[in-house]
């Protein structure tokens, strides 16, 4: 197990770099449980296939609700049915997910939930739910909100925007990378090819950082024209940015983060 992990820990970033998709396919016995976290830390995608049930458990760079999800499944003249589970279900089933993960035994859940541990057999069964005051109480007892109990998983303290597409963005485009409202940042690759001037699509209000990948890149602002080197970083605090202009021999690219 300890080469597996090894070898799946320096192959799995190098398919990422390549835009390959890949699937492992990893026992899912107590005995690998060690390795499944060491995996889980790195992959992306995790779907968890017991009898008849198949879960998301893991969903990096995919929409809101993609993690978490349930389905029962049969296969059916060679194709592959899947039906979404019952919310008893898919509650059961993140319950045994996260109880896994804290290595808690069902007794030991049980006495944190207040009821017995058939009950809390039959809830991972799908059999029987448990009622909102119990999850609640749960939750606060295990230190974690009720929607990373009822996700199965920890929610992870980040975000990851993926590029769209393989290969490198377009010349002369401004690609967003993560947008999030409710941080209130934005971060966008600028892509600029040789000679190029590409024009701020939006005004801003707000501060604002641009960090050069490659390339010679001068940043447009109303009160000066810097040149930025690859590694180099400019931060706007009063003003926006109007645009950059490519002054190397080659293509450039640099990062526009936003702070709303």
């Amino acid at each position: 197990m300890r080469i597996a992990s090894g070898f799946f820990g320096h192959c799995c970033p190098m398919l990422l770099d390549l835009g390959a998709i890949a699937y492992w396919s990893i026992p899912g016995a107590s005995p690998y449980r060690t390795m499944h976290r060491e995996i889980e830390q790195i992959t992306q995608c995790i779907i968890v296939v017991s009898e008849g049930r198949l879960r998301i458990s893991k969903a990096e760079g995919r929409p809101p609700g993609a993690q978490g999800q349930l389905f029962r499944y049969s296969v059916k003249d060679g194709t592959l049915q899947l039906q979404p589970a019952q919310a008893a279900a898919r509650v059961g089933a993140a319950l045994r997910a996260y109880r896994l993960r804290r290595d808690l035994s069902q007794s030991d859940l049980a006495r944190l939930a207040g009821v017995s541990p058939s009950a809390i057999s039959q809830v991972e069964r799908g059999e029987r739910g448990l009622s909102l005051e119990t999850l609640m109480a749960l939750s606060g007892r295990l230190n974690v909100t009720l929607d990373e109990l009822l996700g199965g998983e920890v929610t992870p303290d980040y975000r990851i925007g993926r590029r769209h597409g393989l290969g490198a963005a377009p010349a002369g485009s401004i690609l967003p990378l993560l947008d999030d409202a409710e941080a209130g940042m934005r971060a966008y690759l600028v892509s600029l090819p040789r000679s190029a001037t590409v024009e701020a699509p939006f005004a801003h209000k707000g501060a604002e950082l641009v960090g050069v990948v490659s390339g010679l890149i001068q940043v447009l602002l109303s009160s000066g024209q810097p040149v930025l080197r690859r590694g180099e970083t400019l931060l706007a605090s009063r003003r926006g940015i109007d645009g950059w202009r490519n002054m190397g021999e080659g293509d450039a690219q640099c990062l526009w983060v936003l702070r709303d």
